[in-house]
């Protein structure tokens, strides 16, 4: 054998070689991209299943504490409504006792110790703005400071 026949004999070698192996390895290639395409699609639905699995708990639990909170909160309201007329009942009748407190503490001058020219200017200047019907009440009373006050009394029930 000649060293030329020796290299051609090689070359078929090598060449069916790199067919086999060609082949071959294709073929494993081929096999582990299908295997392992399917050997992860099924370790991401596994993971994805566990996410959502979490993602529903994680929801549950947050919807407890909102119905929670709600449920507390639709409690006070109801309560606000049981409560709220007995506390302006409470205010009203503490309301007018002020009131009637507060009538008692008002300073008046004595109308009784003032002369009749002093009477009539403040009946007529001192921006009082008594109707006649008032002055003449005044005017005739025997106790001033008692009349001035029923007037002052009927005018603030007027006015509320």
């Amino acid at each position: 054998m000649d060293f030329q026949e020796i290299i051609k004999n090689l070359n078929e070698l090598l060449g069916h070689f790199l067919i086999i192996f060609g082949l071959s390895g294709s073929t494993a290639y081929g096999w582990f991209r299908f295997l392992g395409q399917k050997w992860i699609e099924q370790k991401f639905s596994k993971s994805l299943e566990e996410f959502k699995h979490e993602q529903a708990k994680e929801i549950a639990k947050q919807q407890l504490q909102i119905d929670s909170i709600f449920n507390r909160v639709s409690k006070l309201h109801d309560k606000e409504y049981e409560i709220l007329p007995q506390i302006w009942k409470y205010l009203n009748k503490t309301y007018l006792r002020l009131l009637t407190c507060n009538r008692s503490l008002r300073t008046a001058p004595d109308y009784n110790k003032m002369n009749p020219e002093e009477f009539d200017y403040f009946l007529n200047n001192e921006g009082s703005n008594f109707s006649n019907s008032e002055k003449l009440k005044l005017q005739k009373s025997q106790n001033k400071a008692v009349s001035y006050r029923e007037i002052q009394s009927e005018r603030e029930y007027r006015s509320a």
